[in-house]
């Protein structure tokens, strides 16, 4: 019985200041941006919001473009300065989703979340938290090519892309260990 009660106490101890360590949130941050450039110039889509919850030593996070279809698409690449040509269809699944881990605490600036690299366009998309946990998501190191339309290929005047990311902070896994090392020597000691 005794054993029982220590056993008992000894979760509860770790459950108690694991807590208080710090607990991954009930609700990561959920962005969702828009980037859209007329030329090849950065663009930028930010401060993102909610705030991710500052103070973690690694954040993980996962990303996806999202489509739309018809007269008006996204992504697409503008040619003759006022077509929209879709092209979700010629990117690769790699490029349409993925996740990462950023290893380090905030703020982080400037980290490729992805690269494309098509005949059609080349370009770099990344991410940025500030200290007070406020995202933005940039499209940088732009090129155009030409873009297919009706049989005919026009230079690219243009692109825009959109998506959502959720970034959530990840708690070290030594907090946890150490505290189980702990109860482990208490109930050591107690068989003593």
């Amino acid at each position: 019985m005794k054993k029982l009660i220590l056993t008992t106490l000894c979760i509860l101890f770790i459950v108690t200041l694991g807590s208080t360590a710090k607990a991954v949130p009930d609700n990561p941050a959920n962005w969702h941006w828009s980037l859209q450039t007329d030329d090849e110039t950065r663009d930028d889509d930010g401060s993102l919001s909610p705030p991710v919850d500052t103070g973690w030593p690694k954040y993980e996070y996962e990303w996806q473009l999202t489509h739309i279809e018809g007269d008006d698409p996204w992504p697409a690449l503008e040619a003759v300065d006022t077509i929209w040509v879709d092209i979700w269809d010629w990117l690769l699944d790699d490029e349409k989703s993925g996740e990462d881990f950023y290893d380090g605490s905030l703020p982080f600036s400037d980290e490729l979340v992805l690269h494309i690299e098509h005949p059609e366009i080349t370009a770099d998309f990344l991410a940025s938290v500030d200290a007070n946990g406020y995202g933005t998501i940039s499209i940088a190191n732009i090129t155009f090519g030409q873009v297919e339309y009706e049989g005919n290929y026009y230079g690219v005047t243009g692109a825009r892309f959109q998506g959502d990311v959720t970034i959530t902070g990840v708690p070290e896994p030594a907090i946890v260990a150490l505290l189980g090392l702990g109860c482990l020597v208490l109930l050591h000691r107690r068989r003593k």
